[in-house]
């Protein structure tokens, strides 16, 4: 996001923003520090993710708010546009979907259906349905910002990962995609492709584990 664009009075929703050591919490904080109003929202009961909404609030003095949703179930999505659109009628000017999952680290011949199903309903499934849900109202306003937070294998293959790396691939074109149908809008469309972040979850473990092998392969 340009720096010249000012983000003062704008709305943000943050998916996977209720972990403190998180990178949705993070990128939550720089949206606050320029002054953007907060929807935080992640599969934790509200009273679990009141430390997080009272820290932003009282450090960046900005509304904040938190809405507990599962990003598996498509109801629940629809379900949290309902409640932000009761909050703020207009709806978001900003939407990070950053809400991640990675289950299971297992190679395709074993990975098993509901771990495949659920990782793609997180990762890919959940950004199409929010997007589907936030863009008609972001092109009426004549702005929206939409970042969808990939990951680096979503540009490159990785083994054991299959599942994730298969929904950052599509989550990557689905990102070309709505950057191409919302040319002249307002509205953009971009998606950021890190690697290793150290959130305290397992997989940093099990990737550096795999990367000391022998035969450790990076499809490029």
């Amino acid at each position: 996001m340009s720096s010249s664009i000012s983000l003062e009075g704008k709305v943000a929703l943050v998916t996977g923003s209720s972990n403190r050591d998180g990178i949705g919490f993070a990128i939550a904080e720089s949206l606050a520090k320029r002054g953007c109003s907060l929807v935080l929202t992640g599969s934790r009961k509200p009273e679990k993710a009141e430390d997080v909404k009272t820290t932003l609030k009282s450090k960046w003095n900005v509304p904040v708010d938190y809405i507990a949703a599962d990003l598996t179930d498509m109801n629940d999505i629809d379900r949290l546009y309902t409640v932000i659109k009761k909050i703020h009628t207009q709806g978001v000017d900003i939407l990070v979907n950053n809400a991640d999952i990675h289950l299971l680290m297992s190679p395709i011949e074993t990975m098993p259906p509901d771990i495949w199903e659920r990782t793609l309903r997180i990762n890919i499934t959940a950004p199409f349905r929010l997007i589907q849900l936030h863009l008609p109202d972001m092109k009426a306003k004549g702005f929206g910002r939409i970042i969808n937070v990939s990951a680096i294998n979503g540009l490159r293959g990785f083994q054991g990962i299959g599942a994730a790396t298969s929904a950052k691939h599509g989550l990557n074109g689905l990102t070309k995609v709505v950057a191409l149908e919302s040319l002249g809008s307002g509205v953009t469309c971009n998606s950021i492709c890190p690697s290793m972040v150290d959130t305290g979850g397992k997989l940093i473990k099990d990737l550096s584990a795999i990367i000391l092998k022998d035969d450790f392969v990076i499809l490029k």
